[in-house]
């Protein structure tokens, strides 16, 4: 492992992590680092680690009570856990630490609070070698229906203009290589795109698209999130104006 994300469960179990100094689709090249000293979940029988890589889709760690556990274990009031691929995927990943006390007539289980980790931009893990030919219709519908298919896990009801945002994101982001988030609510969108933009430096070029579920007195829209030269730009898309820049983008 070359690196870990250091984070730090706090007295009202608050979870932090700093900066992430990982990239999405990294395997195994950084790992979580959390100390648990400064909080009451300290001293617990055992732990888990709950991990959210997209809205809808848990992974849990393998229980965690010694330093002998794989692959997570903890050591000296710290947990070490390596990320996987499928954790880093995303470019977004949520965490929480759950400590279990043992005794008396039941197991106590307290929990620390969520915290959002966001990985570095990279090129598509799902790229092949050039053929020079085009991904077919069916193909592409088949990937955006498995996506579909994660994203409408997490709708209480049906937001077709959360659905059409989703789809659009799917497209040009599957397309391109762009990264796409799931937030699950309009303040997480809101966040989201913050982190984005605070991970522009220099005179890169960065581009990524968030479809953002409707929130009070707004509509679910497509959020297009470039930059150019180090300066970053938002745009909104929803309802008209977004198969309007749908069709800009295939050129139709």
């Amino acid at each position: 492992m070359l690196s870990y994300i250091e984070g730090t469960v706090g007295e009202l179990r608050e979870l932090t992590f700093e900066n992430s100094g990982g990239y999405m689709g990294e395997n195994r090249a950084c790992g979580l680092k959390i100390r648990l000293d400064s909080s009451d979940m300290q001293g617990a029988d055992r732990y888990y680690v709950s991990f959210e890589p997209y809205p809808g889709k848990t992974i849990i760690s393998n229980e965690i009570s010694g330093n002998n556990c794989e692959p997570a274990y903890i050591d000296s009031d710290y947990i070490y856990c390596p990320l996987t691929s499928e954790l880093t995927a995303s470019g977004s990943l949520g965490v929480q630490v759950s400590a279990v006390f043992t005794g008396g007539s039941a197991d106590i289980t307290v929990k620390s609070s969520v915290s959002r980790i966001f990985f570095g931009f990279s090129l598509s893990p799902e790229a092949g070698p050039m053929d020079g030919g085009y991904e077919s219709i069916f193909e592409k519908l088949g990937r955006i229906e498995e996506k579909l298919g994660r994203i409408e896990d997490t709708l209480c009801s049906a937001d077709y203009g959360y659905i059409t945002a989703a789809v659009c994101a799917c497209l040009l982001g599957g397309s391109g290589g762009a990264p796409v988030f799931f937030p699950s609510s309009r303040d997480e969108a809101a966040r989201v795109t913050e982190e984005i933009l605070e991970g522009i430096t220099g005179d890169e070029d960065i581009l990524a698209y968030v479809a953002a579920p409707a929130g009070e007195g707004g509509s679910a829209c497509l959020i297009r999130v470039a930059s150019h030269g180090g300066s970053g730009v938002i745009t909104e898309f929803e309802g008209k104006d977004l198969l309007e820049f749908m069709k800009q983008e295939a050129d139709i």
